[in-house]
Parts: C-alpha cells; structure tokens; sequence
C-alpha cells in the first residue's frame, strides 16, 4: 500500500475541525499520515485537534508561529509530508469513508493520472444536505472547466500526486483567495498528465457564514482572486510571463491594481457578481432577470472568467504599462519542464 497524506490548514475552526479529523481518521484506506498545520488559532481549535492527536498516532501537527495564511500553512504540510499522494481538506469540510480508498484505486488504474477529485454535497451548518454536483471523469472535461474557472472538483476533494506539486512549488501565497484555483491552472499544464474524478459523492462540503469565499481581503473578492489568477495564467500563455511568479512585491501590487481597476469597470463583471449574488440569496426573480442580461446574449457568459473579448483589451493595456522585451527572457522557467514531464 502506498502512504497517503492528508494535509490541513486551520485557524479558528473549533466548530467543525472535530469532524473534519473524524472523517479522516475513519478512512476504510488506513496506510496515511494525517498533517495538520495551526495557523495561530486563538479559539479551541487547537486544544481539539491535540486531543485527537493524543488519541491517533497518525496525526501530526505543526503551529505555526506568525500567522502565514492557508496558501503557506498548506505547503508547510506539503514538505513535512512522505506520501506520495497529498490528499486535502478544508477544516470544515469532511470525507465519506471510502474517499481517499476509491480515489486512490481510481488514480492505479492509469499511472499517467496526476489529480484526481470527487463529486460533492453542499451541507448547511447543521450537516444537512443541500445540494450536490456530479462530475464526469474526462480529463480534457475537467482541465476544460478549469480554465473557464466553471464546474471542476471542490478543493477539499483535491487527491494530487506530490511530485508534481513539487515541481510547480505548491500554492502561490499572493493569492489570499482563491489559491487552490491558481493551483489547478498551473498543475493542468502538465500536458500528457491526467485529470481524474471519482463520479460518486464522497466530499462534502459545508456552507457557513463564516466561510472565508464570503469575505473580502484588500478589497478582493475570492471571485476577483480567481479572475486574477486566470489573468496571469493567460498573460503567461501570450507573453511568456508569469506575473504572480516573478513580479517583486511592489509589481505584484500594481499588476493587482490594473486588474481591479479593469474588473470593475465591465458590465459583463457587475452582471456576473450580480448573478451570483442573487443565485445564492435565492432571489429567484432578480436571478432569472440577470440570466436574460444582454450580457448573456453577446454570448459573454463562458465561466467565471474574462470573456476573450475583454482579455484581449485587458493585454493592449497590460502590454503598454508592463512589457519589455527584457520580460520575456525568463532564466528559469520551470514551465518548460510540463513539456517533457
């Protein structure tokens, strides 16, 4: 049997966090190792989850001593890890028990398979079931929705080779929302890897008011950080440069300010923010007057991303305030490595 790990980064999750260990611990797949990383949780959370540890010798746990954020608490896990397959939950979320067996016998039967996710359930805050999402197990599917940021596996599904995490050096920490989506555009690229999904439901995933998508940081949405990470991942398909990987600090700020500024200028922007927020409120009129926005019949409505005719207004203004031919010489581009990998 191969050594999973299960990795978790967490703060502040007294609520949840003891069920979200439970699902992992009653895995029919016993041969894992169950990393947890306490991003400074000033709650229970910490007590709780040392109590499980107590309990498990299969848990171990790492606090950190400043708060770094999920996206670096993560790949803190991922280098204390010895599997080689990295399975991930939200502290919130929790597992069926037959999860990590079945995706694990899913990904033995083509050893080309990187990734692989789950269908999911939404349950509310008291457990109870809302809704759920199926997937189809198509690799091209999946990549394909992934860069339309529309209809791919939840991240608490994530099941990923460690190696090719590795190779891609784990979650980028300037996305503070939306990491796991900037992590999937840049492990598809693998171009002869795989993507996989088990069909049946065996994640579910818990919806709450104090749900970190439902926040803003620096004035970003999860949504705005989702739009940016596939802005970068289209400016490095045409010019060869990869903003959130090699811009310094004071770059990365002003590269983020241009998006912002152009987001919120579209219409197709404010009429899929609205869209979205009507949906989840359930108001069922302003919805269904959304959904016959104009917008919608410019043929705009591809995913949760720029439409091409907006991204190639975004490049003509990219190009002027960033590019220079000293840009696209890039010295170490371990991109280069998908090709022959």
């Amino acid at each position: 049997m191969k050594l999973v790990s299960v990795i978790m980064a967490v703060r502040n999750s007294e609520k949840y966090v003891g069920q979200a260990i439970e699902s992992v611990l009653l895995q029919t797949y016993r041969y894992l190792e169950f990393i947890i990383i306490d991003d400074c949780s000033n709650d229970k959370t910490f007590r709780i989850i040392k109590d499980y540890k107590d309990k498990d010798k299969r848990i171990k746990i790492y606090r950190n001593r400043i708060r770094k954020g999920p996206a670096q608490s993560r790949n803190i896990a991922i280098n204390y890890a010895k599997g080689e397959w990295i399975s991930i939950i939200d502290s919130d979320d929790t597992f069926f028990p037959k999860k990590i067996e079945k995706q694990m016998r899913l990904v033995e039967k083509k050893k080309e398979v990187i990734f692989a996710g789950t269908s999911f359930i939404f349950t509310d805050e008291t457990g109870q079931h809302k809704a759920y999402y199926k997937y189809k197990n198509n690799s091209e599917l999946i990549k394909k929705n992934i860069l339309k940021n529309k209809n791919f596996p939840p991240h608490s599904s994530y099941f990923i080779k460690k190696k090719y995490l590795e190779i891609i050096k784990g979650y980028n920490p300037r996305y503070l929302m939306a990491p796991d989506y900037d992590l999937l555009l840049r492990l598809q690229m693998f171009q002869n890897k795989k993507f996989s999904v088990c069909e049946e439901v065996l994640t579910k995933v818990r919806i709450h008011d104090k749900n970190r998508s439902l926040k803003k940081i620096k004035n970003f949405s999860q949504l705005d950080f989702a739009i940016l990470a596939n802005i970068c991942f289209q400016i490095y398909l045409k010019f060869q440069v990869y903003p959130s990987q090699q811009y310094n600090d004071k770059e990365w700020e002003k590269f983020q300010s241009l998006v912002r500024l152009f987001i919120t200028k579209l219409n197709y922007y404010k009429f899929l923010v609205n869209k979205l927020k009507y949906k989840k409120r359930k108001k069922i009129l302003e919805y269904v007057r959304y959904f016959f926005d104009i917008n919608f019949f410019k043929s705009y409505f591809v995913g949760h991303v720029l439409p091409v005719k907006f991204q190639k207004k975004f490049f003509s203004v990219y190009k002027k305030k960033f590019i220079k031919e000293s840009d696209r010489i890039i010295k170490k581009n371990f991109y280069k490595r998908t090709q022959a990998s």
